[in-house]
């Protein structure tokens, strides 16, 4: 598919091919399109954003003392002159995602449903547009919530919103990046 394109491979395969995961921006709520999200958090380029680090960013620092992600992305969106709005209790909450991929759905919907409730009140009732650093996360949530609030993954957030207010500087070593499922 990277090399030939969703669409001949699936006509070369007469059907049989299709990509396992539509793009994260299709998969939001059915009255949603991508251009009616951009517009919601483009009239959110008020001064505040919520933010939803996920397990794993919380969980696993990093080694060698250096600051972990909530820290560096908290740090960002300062330089930017965004205010971050943080879920009370964040350490107890988590998107549902890992209890979905192991078949626990009454317990992931769950967890769904107790992050909602800290997201509607971090967004001030959806007002603000919730910022995710973690692609699986805000794909997860982008399903649950449909349309009721606002669901931001971080790359898309920051090309929209943080590029236009930050100064970058090119480094002259190289970057590793990787681009999971969800953020495709």
């Amino acid at each position: 598919a990277a090399i030939l394109g969703h669409g001949t491979l699936g006509k070369l395969s007469g059907g049989a091919w299709k990509p396992a995961l539509a793009p994260a921006r299709n998969q939001i709520g059915k009255d949603s399109t991508p251009q009616s999200r951009r517009a919601d958090l483009a009239d959110s380029r008020a001064k505040t954003v919520g933010y939803f680090s996920g397990c794993a960013g919380r969980m696993f620092g990093a080694a060698d003392g250096s600051d972990d992600l909530p820290t560096v992305i908290t740090r960002l969106l300062g330089k930017a002159g965004l205010e971050v709005r943080l879920p009370k209790e964040v350490n107890g909450l988590c998107c549902g995602q890992p209890f979905h991929s192991k078949g626990l759905f009454d317990t992931a919907t769950a967890k769904a449903n107790e992050l909602e409730a800290a997201l509607v009140d971090a967004s001030e009732g959806g007002r603000l547009p919730i910022l995710f650093d973690a692609s699986p996360c805000a794909l997860r949530m982008r399903q649950h919530l449909g349309n009721r609030l606002t669901v931001a993954d971080f790359g898309e957030f920051a090309h929209d919103h943080l590029l236009p207010r930050l100064k970058l500087e090119p480094l002259s070593e190289p970057v590793a990046l990787h681009v999971n499922c969800s953020a495709r």
